[in-house]
């Protein structure tokens, strides 16, 4: 499937914001859906964009110096996020389940939970760590999503295939600067005792992918400040 590519406002390095955002915004159309949880497409361009806009700038915390690896794997996360879209539209459609706030007592029960990223963020980041996170938490999806249904099994294989050569691709880069990637998955794949916990826990399992994928964006793309 490949990217279609669009283009960006001008970005002005002595503000991280570009300064044209707010027309940019209006000029990519709002993605027509009243479901609610669900981001804007237009956002996913927008995030996208403001990081590409930044890796021309000089930034000490970015994890790689490859402008290529950078780029390259930026725009393959957006695809995945777009990916996991499409799937929580389906969700949201035939089975009536579009806000996982209200899924809070399910995923506590199914014992899900996010996948830390804190060593990618400005206050603490680690590269070795960093790393260790975005490879631990993407091996801890491809376990998840061994249990995921309900969804067409293409798409399903489609989104496993893709977070499967991400992984690669930032375990490659790691072993370009020297690290080594020694963490393993240490997430379970659920079972559901019924229809619905099997439901509701693919849904609870991609939007929980879909902000680990945005916090990738971030630590692929955005400099670290502070």
């Amino acid at each position: 499937m490949g990217i279609k590519r669009f283009g960006c406002p001008t970005m002005d390095h002595s503000n991280f914001w570009p300064a044209s955002h707010n027309q940019y915004l209006e000029a990519i159309p709002a993605q027509d859906t009243n479901k609610q949880g669900m981001i804007a497409l237009r956002d996913v361009l927008l995030l996208l964009c403001l990081s590409l806009g930044v890796l021309a700038a000089p930034h000490s915390r970015l994890l790689s110096t490859n402008s290529q690896f950078l780029e390259d794997n930026l725009e393959f996360s957006l695809k995945i996020t777009l990916e996991v879209d499409e799937l929580r539209d389906i969700m949201c459609k035939d089975h009536k389940l579009c806000n996982e706030e209200e899924l809070t007592i399910i995923k506590k029960q199914l014992g899900l939970h996010s996948a830390p990223l804190e060593h990618c963020d400005a206050v603490n980041f680690n590269k070795e760590r960093c790393f260790s996170q975005l490879t631990g938490g993407l091996k801890d999806f491809l376990t998840l999503l061994t249990s995921a249904g309900h969804l067409p099994q293409d798409k399903l294989d489609r989104l496993y295939m893709d977070i499967k050569d991400l992984l690669a691709n930032i375990q490659t880069e790691m072993e370009s600067q020297g690290f080594y990637d020694a963490i393993e998955s240490a997430q379970v794949a659920p079972v559901f005792s019924t229809e619905f916990h099997e439901k509701a826990g693919t849904f609870l399992i991609l939007s929980d992918l879909h902000a680990f994928m945005l916090a990738v964006q971030n630590a692929i793309g955005y400099p670290f400040n502070g």
